[in-house]
């Protein structure tokens, strides 16, 4: 089944730390864009929210999950980021489609960290 290429309609970028550092050593917290791509996205549902929070012993969490969907690629990890109108994801788990090699499914998380 092949994927189509109308509904990959968001923009992102997938960014990675610089590896600098300052004056005293420490890692600066400066990230390069990789990839701009153009993403399907893909949010939980009310009832998949629902379920992780009872899951949970009823504590909702602010953090909030997402899956882009990019073009098939074996480039990116989840040391990486993805930015979105802005806003910073953690890359959670990187999902490449092996089968079909048609795509791979970033998934991520904002709100727990700060991307």
């Amino acid at each position: 089944m092949s994927e189509n290429a109308g509904e990959y309609n968001r923009k992102i970028e997938v960014q990675r730390r610089s590896g600098a550092v300052d004056g005293s050593g420490q890692p600066l917290d400066e990230w390069i864009v990789l990839h701009r791509l153009w993403s399907k996205i893909r949010t939980e549902s009310g009832m998949a929210t629902i379920r992780q929070a009872a899951q949970n012993d009823g504590i909702m969490s602010t953090a909030r999950r997402v899956s882009f969907r990019v073009r098939y690629r074996t480039d990116i990890d989840e040391a990486m980021r993805v930015v979105h109108r802005g806003v910073p994801y953690d890359i959670l788990r990187v999902q490449p489609d092996e089968a079909g090699r048609e795509f791979t499914d970033l998934i991520c998380e904002v709100g727990a960290n700060a991307g």
